[in-house]
């Protein structure tokens, strides 16, 4: 019998971006018949109308419009909410629109959810620069680094949502991603809960597909001004003080929040120092 999924991709004004990941997530959707899917598409208000292009160009996906507030977590849960009204899916699927996913993708997972059926499955991608052939986006060990896909699962802790199985199961114990997150935090706070519920997560047996690390935010970069880092810090939708806040003391307690405002502070006052005690490269 196939497995009912339920594929769900947030997006704003980057229609040429989105259409490339809806082709090849299609393509590779082609390549094996044992899912049957649904796509649902969020446009967040998009000037391009993007919404709109994709309906035309794929009659089939389900496409919702927000208010240019949703940002990624907060769509992809009003998607995820959406679908489960919808049908009993087996899984939900989160993919980001950056995300060019190779042909066999689906069939890798398929083949490794049929061995941890009851676990979340990431997916691990590679950069687009053939020079760098890094890892850019996973799931994570304790340290926060990526991890290698070996040619069978492996189990981490902390995850990118870029591509990712939820199985019912996990679904009905942890519920929808977080109402306390905006657009970052989501993915990572939803595995972690899922962890804390007895369940594992694993990354793909093998890599699958493209998309390269987003550029670090002004705030973040040294060669910079100090009140432009700090415009840009007040400004990130990436780092909301609030939901950081959050994040920490409800996963790791008082101490890490502390070491975390500590190291934001560094950043931003004295980012050349944080950087090189940190061994951190920025460029």
């Amino acid at each position: 019998m196939n497995l009912k999924i339920a594929i769900l991709i947030t997006c704003y004004n980057r229609v040429e971006t989105t259409k490339e990941c809806l082709k090849h997530c299609f393509n590779s959707l082609s390549l094996i018949d044992s899912f049957d899917h649904d796509i649902f598409l969020l446009d967040d208000n998009s000037p391009d109308k993007t919404g709109e292009i994709l309906k035309k160009m794929y009659p089939s996906i389900n496409v919702i419009y927000g208010n240019g507030k949703y940002f990624w977590s907060g769509g992809t849960r009003k998607l995820w909410e959406l679908a489960s009204k919808k049908k009993d899916y087996d899984y939900y699927v989160w993919l980001n629109d950056d995300s060019i996913l190779f042909k066999n993708a689906f069939s890798i997972i398929y083949n490794d959810i049929k061995i941890k059926s009851s676990s979340i499955i990431v997916g691990s991608f590679i950069s687009s620069n053939q020079n760098l052939n890094e890892l850019t986006y996973g799931g994570r060990d304790k340290k926060l680094s990526l991890l290698i896909p070996s040619g069978k699962p492996q189990e981490c802790l902390f995850i990118n949502g870029n591509f990712v199985f939820i199985p019912r199961e996990i679904f009905k114990k942890v519920g929808f991603l977080s109402k306390m997150y905006t657009h970052n935090y989501g993915d990572t706070d939803y595995g972690l809960r899922a962890i804390k519920k007895n369940f594992k997560i694993f990354i793909a047996s093998q890599v699958v597909g493209v998309c390269n690390k987003n550029d670090l935010e002004l705030w973040r970069k040294p060669n910079t001004s100090f009140f432009a880092r700090l415009k840009s810090f007040y400004k990130s939708k990436n780092y909301n003080i609030k939901e950081v806040m959050y994040f920490q003391l409800f996963h790791f307690g008082l101490i890490a929040l502390l070491k975390n405002l500590i190291g934001i502070f560094m950043i931003i006052l004295y980012p050349k120092v944080y950087y090189k005690l940190s061994k951190f490269n920025y460029k």
